[in-house]
């Protein structure tokens, strides 16, 4: 509210007419005044604030409860825990009198004076428009994006449609189409006015059935230069789908060069970064004039989605999709991990993003049958996904992720990639008439048969195989192996093993340890607090993210108390290998068994068995003792 009052004290008008919001929707039912009473119900409290839509015919601001947030992580939202979703949108749905004060909100007693004015308890009685409810995959908050391929079968969509929403006493309004012949058959109340609409933040016109994305306005050109400004600025310009990522290129790495300067938010920049961030708002103050038909380098990574579409041995090709992120810079916290990253990392990250995107579009398209095909210029990448030779973790992981979906792979030369665009930047005249980027390379246009067979040329062997590792020969060592106990014994909460008569009772105790210490310990702490302890104490860290809440037992918790079980004995029994690991320094037990730390602290074996299509636990057992008083005996 604090804030609130503070931008209602720069702009008294747009108080007022907030109020006068907030006063109508208490007068029509939608919100009453929260009573305090005796009786325990669940309460909860919802920001909310002014949207100002100008462009709208009727609705110009609305006010906003966000049903979105969450009091900590894990914990649900308003809008996770309700289960229900367009004159005024949803203001017809009730809300049960018993769950009304789950959505309790503060508005000031006196408006002519919010700084000190004190707070009346309001709740709503109604649910309001942007607490987005989903009934279809067609519905966002206000908005239905609905599509047919003739007059007739849209006209019929018009009416089932409206007959849907009457039954909840719901009213769809303001329909607009690309088909003046379907618009005519509407009556005139239910038209919207003019041509021009935003259709989930870009704007469409469709009579001439163009999408335009908004670009710098000449109020962003006045402002004063510094950094808060410039994110400002260019955090307005939204681009969803990707459609003038090579454009945006410019002011995402403007944007970090003040990083990399140091600058704080609210100085100056100095005369050459004014001077650079006047020539990317001439680029991008051109975004708007660009048009786009309706259709269904090192430090930069991007991928490019085009929908091939054939009937009748004709085809047509059309970038839906596009996604560009910048290597982060070299801060004194990544200075260590960018060390570790080479050029071919991120050549196979890009293809993870590539197929992450290509993952989303499929699931957005839904279209059956969908062949997916993904090229990529990057000859080491192909290397590795082709290559049956066992890989370093992090390139496994990752080729192990692109594969999951079976997707065909090919080369393509730099010159026919438009993925490349954005690492070198276009204005909107040069991306408007370019047709690589707008329909992709020309042999897409004809069958897949008489696509070029290009062969990738050899990638450079000595990086790709850094990334290659060769099995190890285990050998029998039972007569190395120390039996001598340590003087300090570390276990899990002081419980002795020798005690317990199965294991199974020992793992169930260790849980219930286990949950008592996550409730009031861990779930307490802040999301900063928690990042700072995983980073010391990764295992118990995965250990509470993964517990289950409530007082039961599952499967899961059982691995998870023996994971720790196992840790516990492996920390006592071979306390001088994981120091020899950590040192790097030689011993028996680690050459002869090609002995490593996984992730989690956990002591395993990597040997033969690395070729195997066994799962990554059996491929890498952990190493344990066989010993008379140990309970866990493998």
């Amino acid at each position: 509210m604090r804030s609130l009052a503070k931008r209602f004290e720069r702009d008294k008008d747009l108080l007022m007419r907030y109020n006068e919001v907030i006063q109508s929707q208490i007068k029509q039912g939608v919100v009453e005044r929260a009573v305090e009473d005796k009786k325990e119900t669940l309460k909860h409290y919802l920001p909310h604030h002014p949207i100002l839509t100008p462009t709208k015919s009727i609705t110009k601001i609305r006010v906003v409860y966000d049903a979105s947030v969450k009091s900590k992580k894990g914990a649900q939202s308003l809008n996770e825990s309700v289960l229900a979703d367009i004159e005024k949108a949803f203001l017809q749905v009730g809300i049960q009198e018993q769950d009304r004060d789950v959505t309790r909100f503060l508005w000031f007693k006196d408006v002519d004076d919010v700084r000190v004015s004190e707070y009346d308890v309001y709740r709503l009685c109604r649910v309001p428009t942007p607490v987005s409810l989903s009934i279809g995959d067609n519905i966002y908050v206000g908005n239905v994006m609905l599509g047919a391929t003739s007059v007739e079968q849209a006209y019929k969509i018009n009416v089932e449609s409206k007959e849907i929403f009457q039954k909840a006493c719901m009213n769809l309004r303001e329909w607009m189409s690309n088909s003046t012949e379907f618009l005519n058959l509407l009556p005139t109340a239910e038209r919207s006015e003019g041509c021009v609409v935003k259709a989930f933040g870009i704007v469409w016109n469709c009579t001439d059935d163009l999408l335009q994305i908004q670009g710098v306005t000449l109020s962003d050109e006045d402002v004063s230069p510094t950094k808060r400004e410039v994110l400002k600025v260019i955090g307005k310009i939204f681009d969803p789908l990707g459609l003038v990522t090579p454009v945006l290129f410019y002011g995402e790495v403007f944007i970090q060069e003040l990083w990399k300067e140091g600058l704080t938010w609210d100085v100056p920049l100095p005369e050459t970064l004014h001077k650079r961030w006047n020539s990317v708002l001439k680029k991008l103050k051109l975004i708007s004039q660009l048009k786009v038909p309706c259709f269904i380098g090192h430090g930069i990574w991007h991928t490019v989605i085009y929908l091939r579409a054939e009937y009748q041995d004709n085809f047509k090709v059309n970038l839906i999709f596009s996604k560009l992120r910048l290597v982060s810079i070299d801060t004194e916290n990544n200075k260590k991990l960018k060390k570790e990253i080479t050029l071919l990392h991120l050549e196979l990250l890009v293809v993870t993003i590539g197929v992450r995107a290509a993952n989303f579009v499929t699931r957005e398209l839904k279209i059956p049958s969908l062949k997916r095909t993904i090229w990529t210029d990057s000859t080491g990448v192909l290397y590795w996904l082709r290559t049956g030779k066992p890989l370093s973790l992090f390139v496994d992981n990752c080729v192990k992720e692109i594969q999951r979906q079976g997707d065909l792979f090919y080369y393509v030369p730099s010159g026919e990639n438009p993925a490349d665009f954005p690492t070198q930047g276009l204005t909107v005249p040069e991306i408007e008439q370019s047709r690589l980027w707008w329909s992709g390379p020309e042999w897409l246009m004809s069958s897949r048969d008489s696509w070029p067979k290009w062969q990738p040329p050899q990638p450079v062997l000595q990086d790709v195989e850094a990334e290659t590792k060769t099995g190890m020969v285990l050998y029998e060592c039972s007569n190395v192996v120390t039996h001598g106990k340590q003087d300090e014994k570390l276990s899990v909460y002081g419980l002795d093993e020798t005690k317990y008569s199965t294991l199974r009772k020992l793992l169930r105790v260790i849980c219930y340890c286990l949950k008592f210490v996550k409730k009031r310990l861990w779930d307490v702490l802040s999301e900063s607090r928690r990042e700072i302890i995983g980073k010391t104490y990764v295992l118990l860290a995965e250990i509470f993210n993964s517990l289950s809440d409530g007082q039961f037992i599952c499967a899961n918790d059982i691995k998870l108390a023996m994971l720790l079980w196992i840790y516990c004995i492996q920390q006592n029994r071979f306390h001088d290998v994981l120091s020899a690991i950590e040192e790097n320094k030689s011993h028996c037990l680690k050459q002869q068994l090609g002995l490593k730390i996984d992730d989690l602290g956990i002591l395993r074996c990597y040997g033969r068995f690395l070729n195997t299509t066994l799962t990554e636990s059996a491929k890498h057992p952990k190493l344990l003792l066989l010993e008379e008083n140990t309970l866990l005996a493998y």
